[in-house]
């Protein structure tokens, strides 16, 4: 930012939510899609990482990122002159590497958790100010999420239930904020991939499980080893259910999507259709919300996964 110009104020650039009608996905239901594929670097994550870089004091953040978080960070990042490393798996995908790469972050590849740490500590000696931002631990990402609840709190119909993937839980616990300091007492469904259930296993034990390994799932955003505990302190008391789907419920849900809805939807951002389809009966005769959190995906992926069976 030059000298003498006006301070960007990353809140304003955050975009409404998108709601469409979507209520031939099940005849006995209501449903409403909140989509945040037109969302600024194509997913939710916009929406913490504006809210962690405006109010934290530092010149430099490292994260570790399957990608939107990384490419949202360091998009809000580019608009007031900082700077952000992205920690990312080996395996991630490309769009979502080229998306970090775009707006001016820079990547550091590890194939481990180990790695990953290493690599933050590794930064952190190098340069000055840098600040670690693990986004499911952090309160100011949770409050960047809530933004979208609070949309949804005051959308003209109101909603029975709200339907939300989960990975580190950051996004579940933020519209969960946004919705109950709006006053709204409105349920609130998880899904995640059967592949990778531990926020399931975790609510259904009543304790935080931890997987042993990265999982195997299309939905890479969901492969986090275990929620953030802050987060998990939210959805042991507030999530009601959380729905396990397939990969090939995943898979179903992003041609549904694509094809009834136009919505290019990458296969976490997928989950919550996939849980509406997957399980209608849990849904009947409700007015029911939707969030699909993000459009990143490869298009050599996403063709294919549309044109299977064809």
């Amino acid at each position: 930012m030059a000298q003498g110009s006006t301070p960007v104020s990353l809140r304003q650039l955050i975009r409404p939510t998108v709601l469409i009608n979507a209520s031939s996905l099940y005849p006995s239901t209501s449903t409403t899609i909140a989509t945040e594929t037109y969302q600024r670097t194509g997913s939710v994550k916009f929406r913490a990482a504006c809210s962690i870089v405006e109010h934290t004091q530092a010149d430099s953040f490292i994260t570790v990122s399957s990608g939107n978080f990384g490419s949202a960070l360091a998009h809000a990042c580019k608009q007031v002159n900082k700077k952000c490393i992205v920690v990312m798996s080996r395996s991630a995908s490309k769009t979502k590497i080229d998306a970090v790469l775009n707006e001016g972050g820079r990547v550091e590849f590890a194939s481990s958790a180990a790695e990953e740490e290493a690599a933050i500590v590794a930064s952190i000696r190098r340069l000055t100010s840098i600040q670690p931002i693990r986004a499911k631990e952090n309160s100011l990402a949770i409050d960047g999420y809530a933004t979208l609840g609070k949309e949804l709190a005051a959308a003209d119909c109101p909603f029975d239930i709200v339907v939300v993937p989960i990975g580190g839980g950051g996004v579940i616990s933020g519209i969960i904020k946004g919705l109950r300091t709006s006053g709204k007492v409105t349920q609130v469904i998880g899904v995640e991939p059967a592949n990778a259930n531990d926020a399931a296993q975790s609510l259904r034990s009543g304790t935080l499980v931890s997987l042993n390994s990265e999982p195997e799932t299309l939905a890479d955003g969901a492969r986090a080893l275990s929620l953030g505990v802050s987060c998990w302190n939210i959805i042991r008391q507030e999530v009601s259910n959380i729905v396990e789907v397939s990969e090939e419920a995943i898979e179903e849900a992003m041609r549904v999507a694509f094809n009834h809805f136009m919505i290019k939807a990458e296969p976490t951002g997928a989950l919550g259709i996939a849980a509406i389809l997957s399980r209608p009966s849990l849904f009947q005769g409700a007015s029911v919300c939707c969030v699909v959190t993000g459009g990143n995906v490869d298009n050599e992926m996403f063709v294919k996964v549309l044109t299977k069976n064809v």
